[in-house]
C-alpha cells in the first residue's frame, strides 16, 4: 500500500511523549495515541505521585517544597523523567518517608555488597588464574611501572 492510501499505517512522533500512527481512510488521516514504552522509573513516578496524593499534597506544593518546577515534578510523576538522588531525598523527606522506602515500593533492588577484598594489587594479579603467566607478567610490568613514575613525580 502506497502512502495516503486506505489502511497505510505511519508512525510519526507526537511531541516527545510517543508515538501515533496515522491512519490514512478515503484520504484523511486518523492519528491513533501509542505511549512509549516507559523506563523503570514509570514505577518510582507512580508511587510518588501516589504517596503525594495519600498526603493530600497539590503538585504544586510539593514541588515548592522540593524546589523544582511543577512541571518537573509532573514529568516524574508520569515517568518521563528519573528523579536525581538529591531530588528524591528531598521528595521522599517532605512526604515524611525516606528514598530507600521508594525504591522499594517501586521494586528497586538494593545492589548486592561487594566483598572487601584484603589483597593488594600484585597479589591479585598473580592469583589471577584467568590469566596466562605471559599476561600476569604483562600487567605487572605495567603496574609496576606506573608506581615508579609516581614516586618519580612525588620526589620532585
Amino acid at each position: 500500500m502506497g502512502r495516503g492510501q486506505p489502511g497505510t499505517v505511519r508512525t510519526v512522533s507526537h511531541r516527545g511523549h510517543g508515538t501515533r500512527p496515522a491512519r490514512h481512510r478515503r484520504g484523511r488521516i486518523y492519528d491513533v495515541w501509542m505511549p512509549q514504552q516507559r523506563g523503570p522509573h514509570t514505577a518510582l513516578g507512580a508511587i510518588i505521585r501516589q504517596q503525594r496524593e495519600l498526603a493530600a499534597l497539590p503538585m504544586r506544593q510539593l514541588a515548592s517544597a522540593v524546589g523544582i518546577s511543577n512541571p518537573y515534578l509532573s514529568q516524574i510523576e508520569r515517568g518521563l523523567r528519573a528523579p536525581s538522588e538529591a531530588v528524591l531525598n528531598a521528595i521522599a523527606e517532605s512526604l515524611a518517608t525516606t528514598a530507600d522506602a521508594l525504591y522499594s515500593e517501586a521494586g528497586y533492588v538494593p545492589a548486592p555488597e561487594e566483598p572487601e577484598v584484603d589483597l593488594d594489587l600484585p597479589t591479585a594479579i598473580a592469583a589471577a588464574s584467568e590469566l596466562t603467566a605471559a599476561q600476569r607478567r604483562a600487567l605487572m610490568e605495567v603496574y609496576k611501572a606506573f608506581v615508579d613514575a609516581n614516586t618519580v613525580r612525588h620526589s620532585r
